[in-house]
C-alpha cells in the first residue's frame, strides 16, 4: 500500500488491496553432506568431522591433526567475529604440522602429510 493509497483510503475511497508477496527462505543446506571427487575420496579414507563452536574446539583439532588423523572442520556453529582469527590459527598449525588446509564446500579438510621428513 502506497502513500496515496493510505489518503485515498483517509478520504474514504476504497482501493484495491495488493496481495501480500511471500518472500521464500532460502533453504538450508544439509550440514555434514559433502560430495567428493574420486580422487579426493581416496585421499580421504577415514574422515572425522568436527563442528567447531569455540577455540576448545579447534584446539580439539589441532590434537587430531598432530596424531595424524584426517579432519573435516565445519564453521557453521562457531561465531562470525572469532573466525578470521581461528582460521588463521588453523592455517599456522597446519603449518608448524606439515598438513594441508584445502577449502571444502562447507569448511575446510586438513590432511596431514604422510611422511615426516
Amino acid at each position: 500500500m502506497g502513500f496515496f493509497d493510505k489518503i485515498m483510503r483517509g478520504l474514504g475511497f476504497e482501493t484495491k488491496e495488493e496481495p501480500k508477496k511471500v518472500v521464500e527462505k532460502p533453504k538450508k543446506k544439509k550440514v555434514g553432506t559433502y560430495e567428493l571427487e574420486a580422487y579426493e575420496e581416496e585421499k580421504l579414507e577415514t574422515l572425522q568431522a568436527i563442528f567447531v563452536k569455540s577455540q576448545k574446539d579447534i584446539n580439539r583439532v589441532i590434537d587430531m591433526v598432530e596424531e595424524k588423523e584426517k579432519v573435516l572442520i565445519n564453521f557453521s556453529s562457531f561465531p562470525r567475529k572469532g573466525y578470521e582469527k581461528a582460521l588463521a590459527f588453523l592455517e599456522g598449525a597446519c603449518y608448524a604440522l606439515k598438513a594441508q588446509l584445502e577449502k571444502a564446500e562447507d569448511g575446510f579438510v586438513i590432511i596431514p602429510l604422510e611422511k615426516d621428513i
